[in-house]
């Protein structure tokens, strides 16, 4: 990882987290992950510094310096970690609140009571919307048999079930 990789809200792990359990994981999901804020620079030694923020516990925000931030594991005291940086891009977290489509993505949703649709995502509805305050929400365009672009709103990402493969 280098710091050019390092953008605002991108998401990282510790590698301390390959080192849960998966009862641990399952419990604390997020552990060890953080998103990165942005960068700095020391007000007295002019050194670099990464502002990042847990998200897990109390979301605390954190500082420490680039070299270090960027720095490889020790291997002398984890000589079983995997992961070769202490931190690495993270894949498999996902943010409660944050949206986890985007514009553009082709998705299959679930609409009317069981019935599976196909469509591409036009808006992102980042914090809900009406009374769905609790979840993102998505405008949907399909194109089907019965008509050549219908705009489904508020679909709940409760309701994607996933990506569209076709």
């Amino acid at each position: 990882m280098t710091l050019n990789e390092l953008t605002k809200g991108s998401i990282v792990q510790h590698f301390k987290r390959e080192l849960m359990t998966a009862d641990e994981r399952k419990a604390s999901p997020n552990k060890y992950t953080y998103e990165i804020i942005g960068t700095a620079m020391h007000t007295e030694t002019e050194e670099t510094l990464v502002i990042y923020r847990a998200l897990y516990g109390d979301m605390k925000m954190y500082a420490r310096p680039a070299e270090m931030f960027l720095s490889e594991v020790d291997r002398e005291k984890h000589p079983d970690v995997k992961q070769k940086f202490r931190f690495e891009s993270a894949t498999d977290v996902h943010i409660a609140g944050r949206p986890m489509y985007k514009h553009g993505d082709n998705v299959r949703f679930e609409w009317n009571n069981g019935v599976i649709k196909a469509g591409i995502i036009k808006i992102v509805d980042s914090f809900g919307t009406f009374e769905q305050r609790e979840e993102p929400s998505y405008d949907l365009s399909v194109s089907d048999e019965l008509s050549e672009h219908t705009l489904y709103k508020h679909v709940r990402e409760s309701d994607i079930l996933g990506y569209n493969k076709d």
